[in-house]
């Protein structure tokens, strides 16, 4: 709507200057309103990104550690680029052997745990036990 147009509706000249003030600081508020949404909106994806960013970390720290890894953020600057890949859907894959080979130091052997006690189940004859108790008193 322009200023001809609310005088040719038949408003007077200073009802047509007030309208149109209102109209124009409106639009301006509007605007205001738009650039403060489109800021909001920039910062909130920046931010989304960052988490995003921080929880690959995250994950790839963990991946580290799962394998054997002792320290994990020598380990990533030992990472070569072609060993760690990131596909678009964010699995991760990675080639730690080239890191074990320079640096084996950074990661711990894997032992083997028995589940358990160790006990073993199952009938043990007299003769059995009296052997353990003899050889435990040293007879």
């Amino acid at each position: 709507m322009t200023l001809m147009e609310l005088e040719d509706m038949g408003i007077g000249a200073e009802a047509c200057q007030k309208i149109w003030a209102a109209l124009e600081e409106s639009q301006k508020g509007k605007e205001d309103l738009e650039t403060q949404l489109r800021s909001w909106q920039e910062e909130l994806l920046a931010e989304k990104e960052a988490k995003e960013a921080k929880e690959r970390e995250q994950y790839i720290d963990r991946l580290i550690m799962e394998a054997g890894g002792k320290n994990a953020t020598a380990i990533r600057a030992l990472l070569a680029d072609g060993d760690l890949l990131v596909d678009e859907s964010g699995k991760v894959d990675m080639n730690l052997d080239g890191v074990r080979i320079i640096a084996p130091y950074l990661f711990q052997e894997k032992e083997e745990k028995i589940d358990g006690t160790g006990y073993r189940f199952g009938k043990k004859s007299e003769n059995d036990i009296m052997k353990a108790f003899k050889s435990g008193m040293r007879r």
